[in-house]
């Protein structure tokens, strides 16, 4: 791993000179680093160690899986670290942290329309129902509060794109996740956490789901944190449970024994 380091810090170095020499006073709209530049420090990553352990598998990105690939990678390595940055051990650090990865912990998070929580509510060792606000800042809680707007009937949830701001969130850490590989073990595993949301969206009368429903899932990897712009957050949407969605509440005194005591 240090003579990937030394390799990839001489070549970004290299490839910062060589974008000053050419544009001495680049700003933030551009110029971007022409195939001059990049494809030495491209050449530079497929010599690395790291690179060639996981060359052409692919790496978990939220709702796509880009395969990792030497030129792609250096043009984002230089955007890390070359321009305008300017941090290249730094970036370096970033890139190999990125290779060496094979699991980590993902934050399964998701917004729910119709259920309005009184205070947070423990479901199993590593999940919980809380408050849409208590959810920590993203892009995708950014993007749903952004696009939220009153209904006309008063519901909570009417489509994918009419909908108010939802009221309650389910918030799962999952370990050992998929994170590089050569198959499509993250998207099955994906798969399977969708599949099991959506049996477990909880209903305050303890029976079949029918005044919450659960339409976004968010995901943002936590551990380790090597991303690729926002690498980790994923917008899906579920099946619709009905044309509309009304609220309920959802307090611990009222929570039926069949969602307090579920271990997902």
């Amino acid at each position: 791993m240090g003579d990937d380091k030394a390799v990839l810090v001489a070549a970004l170095e290299s490839a910062v000179r060589a974008f000053r020499a050419a544009y001495p006073n680049p700003t933030l709209l551009g110029p971007s680093p022409d195939q001059t530049v990049l494809e030495p420090l491209a050449a530079a990553i497929e010599q690395c160690k790291a690179y060639k352990a996981v060359a052409g598998q692919v790496v978990f990105s939220g709702g796509s899986g880009p395969v990792l690939h030497a030129g792609s990678l250096a043009s984002v390595l230089f955007s890390r670290g070359g321009w305008p940055t300017e941090n290249v051990a730094g970036a370096v650090d970033w890139l190999l942290k990125l290779l060496g990865t094979r699991k980590a912990t993902i934050l399964v998070k998701a917004a729910i329309w119709g259920l309005q929580v009184d205070q947070p509510v423990a479901l199993g060792k590593t999940a919980q129902l809380t408050s849409f606000t208590a959810l920590s800042n993203s892009y995708m809680k950014g993007r749903i509060q952004e696009r939220a707007r009153a209904c006309y009937d008063g519901s909570a949830w009417m489509t994918p794109t009419y909908y108010d701001l939802p009221d309650a969130a389910y918030a799962e850490a999952v370990d050992e996740f998929p994170y590089i590989g050569g198959d499509g073990a993250a998207f099955q595993r994906m798969n399977d956490l969708e599949e099991r949301l959506k049996r477990h969206r909880p209903d305050p009368s303890g029976g079949h789901r029918r005044s919450s429903d659960c339409r976004r899932l968010l995901v943002r990897i936590s551990r380790p944190r090597p991303r690729i712009c926002r690498m980790g957050e994923h917008l899906v949407l579920a099946p619709a449970g009905g044309t509309s969605s009304r609220r309920a509440r959802l307090s611990r005194r009222r929570l039926p024994d069949s969602v307090q005591h579920r271990q997902l």
